[in-house]
Formats: structure tokens, sequence, C-alpha cells
């Protein structure tokens, strides 16, 4: 199996720590830093807008970062499994 490295920021990863951004989110972020799709300054000016559980806002992670008014996901129930087995495994 080939290793894959993900894009990572100190600076960022601190803000979305303090904005309590979830895990999804953040992975859909890297990815994009990692593609060239957008930049961490980019990533920085949207977190206010990525708040929620991943299944209220990891799909809405590129349609806010590319501008795009009208998000739709094909992997929401993807993103609802993850919220609520992150929910259940803080207990």
């Amino acid at each position: 199996m080939s290793q894959v490295t993900i894009a990572h920021c100190d600076e960022t990863q601190k803000m979305l720590d303090d904005n309590e951004i979830a895990w999804g989110v953040q992975y859909e972020l890297a990815r994009g830093v990692s593609a060239a799709h957008w930049s961490w300054e980019d990533v920085r000016r949207h977190i206010p807008n990525l708040k929620g559980c991943n299944a209220e806002a990891a799909f809405k992670v590129q349609a806010t970062l590319k501008g795009d008014t009208s998000p739709f996901s094909h992997d929401l129930h993807l993103w609802y499994v993850l919220s609520f087995s992150s929910s259940h495994s803080a207990r």
C-alpha cells in the first residue's frame, strides 16, 4: 500500500480546534489543500461558515471554499454515519 501525505498547517489546526470544526470537515479541507483546490489562507477565511457536525458541514466544504451557493453531497450518508459514530465514541 502506498503512503499518501495530506496537507497540514499548525496555525489553521489551532483555529479548527478552537472553533470545534468536525473531523470530517477538517479532512475535506486538508484534501482540498493537498489537491491545490484552495490554500490554508482560504480555509482560515471560511472556518466560521463550516461549523456543525460532519453531516451538517462536511458536504459544504467544496461549495463554501469555491463560492458555490448550492452545495449538494453525494456522500451525505457517509457524513451522517461519521457524525453518529463520533458523538457516541466520545461518551
